[in-house]
């Protein structure tokens, strides 16, 4: 399983406030509401995690290394699966996890 920028857990809803004029909730939402909320669930949908992560107008968000995700997620160009992860040895344990991303970037 890929890592993704939650420490060990990998990355749904980003609640979105009102947006008073048609036109700007096409364009989404302004700058300073954007974000992304990523979640860790494990075996049977059970909740384990959920953080907010905002990049701009600079990194903030409930995420412990929000500087560092969103540098990742820069460099990426906001491609989950372009992002960087680690290798490592499987220690056939089965315990799935699902992970999410809801929000803008």
């Amino acid at each position: 399983m890929r890592s993704f920028l939650v420490t060990s857990a990998a990355l749904l809803a980003l609640a979105a406030s009102a947006v008073p004029s048609a036109a700007a909730s096409a364009e989404g939402p302004p700058p300073g509401e954007r974000g992304l909320f990523l979640t860790l669930s494990g075996d049977q949908n059970t909740w384990m995690r959920g953080v907010l992560l905002r990049c701009t107008p600079e990194p903030s968000g409930h995420h412990p290394f929000a500087r560092e995700a969103c540098a990742d997620l820069d460099q990426a160009g906001g491609d989950f699966d372009e992002l960087p992860h680690d290798e490592r040895i499987c220690t056939k344990e089965y315990a799935p996890v699902t992970v999410g991303a809801t929000g803008t970037f």
